[in-house]
């Protein structure tokens, strides 16, 4: 049946729990999680409340996001740090989150241990434009956050070398298209 599932939700704990009774009915173990991803603590905990869950993690899809109007004539610092809070920062944390978990995984089993970081990106990112400035940049930063790949890093716990956990990051673009005939 596939990967179980761990729903992250802020504030959508009905949705969250469509969506867990959707993947049980499916076969799948699920359960879900309340974190506010924009507060560190919240966002550090989430991975390590899964694993004791179901004891591993082999992977974070992160959709979460704040979109929030904002433009050049309207942007302000408390605009652009709400969406590098929930945005950008989440992205990173949990990425983080995953490696060093599934590095203490290869310590103790390395054949069984592999995972993947899935971040959704958006169409605004190809198809740039004036509005949703703060959103905008925060999700340019999640694309170019390649920088954060293990292998390129100078922090021991997340050296791949180290922990013997290999983390691939892929990153999903929406997109828009106007196909023929649409008006």
């Amino acid at each position: 049946h596939g990967f179980d599932v761990a729903v992250h939700y802020r504030a959508s704990a009905a949705d969250a729990d469509a969506t867990v009774r959707d993947a049980r009915a499916l076969g799948a173990q699920a359960a879900a999680f309340r974190a506010d991803l924009s507060d560190e603590v919240a966002c550090r905990a989430l991975v390590p409340a899964v694993v004791a869950w179901r004891g591993r993690l082999d992977a974070v899809v992160n959709n979460a996001s704040t979109f929030e109007y904002d433009d050049v004539s309207s942007f302000g610092y408390a605009a652009m740090d709400a969406h590098w809070r929930a945005n950008t920062a989440p992205a990173i944390v949990l990425a983080q989150a995953l490696h060093v978990h599934l590095g203490h995984a290869a310590a103790a089993d390395p054949a069984t241990c592999s995972g993947c970081v899935v971040n959704l990106l958006d169409q605004k990112l190809w198809n740039p434009n004036p509005d949703y400035l703060s959103y905008t940049l925060s999700k340019a930063e999640d694309r170019l956050n390649h920088w954060f790949a293990p292998e390129d890093s100078s922090d021991p716990e997340l050296d791949r070398g180290r922990t013997g956990a290999d983390t691939p990051h892929n990153f999903v673009a929406s997109a828009t298209w106007d196909l023929p005939g649409d008006n």
